[in-house]
């Protein structure tokens, strides 16, 4: 397979040690990768910017995710850079987002409702005492596990430092689901 770089990974593509299995899902700022880690023999996700997009921004985002440790919470791994391409290297999570689990099989019951509330609460707490915000949290961005039902939170591609006064003047995230402080730029 070849190790050179397109502008969009493909399968089978090598990026560092990484070989690009398929795409697991793209917004507006970049994409994320199922991958296998070929030095380790583990599966991965890569979250790769679109050309041009913010790597600050991603930097950002590995190393708001290196200080949380928590159960709810994707993992990193590590932070990469092929030629000139930085991304990130996550937990690979089997399952799908609450989006999707809404989509498909309808809403929620009581019980499964109270359980993954209880859980990004959790995520949200550590975040917090981590000093940071998480920015965009949204059915898209909370994980349910094949197996297991364990929730997680991911995407911290938005979250801010609390102290960082622009996170209280710049308004972020999707507007169906800001949080009121947030929409009116109050914080």
């Amino acid at each position: 397979m070849s190790t050179r770089l397109r502008i969009a990974p493909a399968p089978g593509d090598l990026w560092g040690h990484y070989r690009i299995e398929r795409t697991l899902g793209a917004g507006g700022m970049g994409a994320v990768f199922a991958a296998r880690d070929e030095l380790l023999d583990r599966p991965v996700a890569l979250k790769l910017l679109h050309c041009g997009s913010g790597e600050d921004e991603l930097v950002a985002e590995a190393r708001a995710l290196a200080a949380l440790d928590h159960p709810n919470v994707v993992r990193i791994h590590g932070l990469q850079r092929v030629a000139d391409r930085v991304f990130v290297v996550m937990q690979r999570i089997e399952g799908r987002s609450l989006d999707e689990v809404l989509t498909t099989d309808g809403p929620l019951g009581p019980h499964a409702a109270v359980d993954v509330v209880r859980a990004v609460a959790a995520a949200l707490e550590a975040v917090h005492r981590a000093g940071r915000i998480h920015g965009d949290v949204k059915p898209s961005n909370i994980l349910i596990e094949n197996g297991t039902r364990r929730v997680l939170l991911t995407d911290f591609g938005l979250s801010s430092a609390i102290a960082d006064p622009r996170a209280s003047t710049v308004v972020r995230g999707t507007p169906d689901y800001l949080a009121p402080e947030r929409a009116t730029g109050a914080r």
